[in-house]
């Protein structure tokens, strides 16, 4: 589950006011970058399926809209990837550590 705001669209105001107030927000608001893309980087994490809805909060005119909420799904584990072994396939010790896979 993910709930963040996310850069306005380009050439908008608010992605403007995003941009110039960025040095200010990464410093004094955790590392926090209003004008920051996140939605591409979920949708490339590599998902097995993502649901994402946009949304804005009072005041619309905030730099922290708009905001994105939903789920990512990942892909079931463990990842079976060519010439590769999972650590945890070790019989009972597996079994324990994973029930029900």
């Amino acid at each position: 589950m993910f709930c963040e705001h996310v850069a306005a669209p380009q050439g908008s105001w608010t992605r403007r006011t995003q941009r110039a107030l960025a040095p200010l927000t990464r410093r004094f608001d955790d590392g926090c970058d209003p004008g920051r893309e996140t939605w591409h980087a979920i949708e490339q994490a590599g998902f097995a399926q993502i649901d994402m809805d946009w949304f804005t909060i009072p005041p619309r005119w905030s730099v922290y809209n708009p905001c994105i909420a939903g789920r990512a799904i990942a892909l079931a584990w463990p990842l079976k990837v060519p010439g590769t072994a999972c650590p945890y396939n070790q019989g009972d010790r597996h079994a324990a550590a994973h029930p029900g896979r």
